[in-house]
């Protein structure tokens, strides 16, 4: 028998376009299955993606929610503490209510405890009209001393003088006995002591571009705000003030 040929096959004749066609199917087989498998983990992709992206935003409500609840929280807080600021503010300054700060008294470096003493109860009794004794006495005070012992600016230091009784402080506060000082002592200023922190709220509210000047009237009467007046209305004044918020909200009402 001859030689039939390489490409010879039993059962029929061998035809390369045919096995073309054949191997061509096999690779789109292939393609198809691979192509299936890149679909499905792109699915299982997208799903894990979707999944996670779920438990952001359900973390992402619960932050805000934790959120609006710290900041609600935060603005309760701020509120009792400004609350207790103000409380102690005012405790502060209570504690100082029988404390009155002479300014203007005359001074020299020879002074003496008992020269000091003498001479502010002296003033002091000439204003009451009570001179000779029948006014008040040493036993009536808590603290008589200077506030240093050099002159400033050519100025006396200042003298401290704390009442056992406030009422007794305050009296020389009534209208009579302002009189009467600037009369018989008009070098001499009766201040009420202030804490600092009402030192501070004084500045603020003297800042105010409505604010002419302002009074401390001591730990009763708080402040008293002079307002600047203009063509149609002369100054006038906010009397008990008790604070800058206060101040703008009498301020307020008063613009509407």
């Amino acid at each position: 028998m001859g030689s039939r040929g390489t490409n010879y096959k039993p059962g029929g004749r061998s035809s390369p376009r045919l096995d073309s066609m054949h191997q061509h199917g096999a690779d789109k087989a292939i393609d198809s299955a691979q192509l299936t498998q890149l679909v499905m983990d792109i699915k299982k992709q997208n799903d894990t993606i979707i999944d996670n992206q779920e438990r952001c935003l359900k973390r992402m409500e619960q932050n805000t929610t934790d959120i609006k609840a710290l900041q609600t929280e935060a603005a309760s807080t701020q509120g009792r503490v400004a609350v207790l600021e103000e409380q102690l503010l005012r405790m502060d300054q209570y504690s100082r209510k029988s404390v009155m700060i002479l300014t203007g008294l005359k001074y020299t470096e020879e002074e003496s405890q008992a020269e000091l003493e003498g001479n502010v109860l002296n003033i002091l009794n000439n204003l009451l009209g009570k001179p000779g004794g029948s006014g008040l006495a040493i036993t009536d005070f808590a603290a008589i001393h200077r506030n240093g012992r050099f002159m400033r600016n050519n100025r006396p230091p200042s003298v401290t003088v704390k009442f056992l009784r406030y009422y007794e402080k305050d009296e020389f506060y009534s209208r009579r006995l302002v009189t009467a000082r600037k009369t018989k002592y008009p070098d001499l200023r009766l201040h009420h002591c202030m804490a600092p922190g009402y030192i501070e709220m004084q500045k603020l509210m003297s800042n105010h571009p409505a604010v002419k000047f302002v009074l401390f009237e001591g730990c009763a009467r708080l402040f008293s705000v002079c307002i600047k007046g203009d063509e149609n209305k002369s100054d006038y004044f906010i009397n008990r003030v008790q604070s800058f918020e206060h101040l703008q909200s009498e301020l307020d009402k008063m613009s509407k």
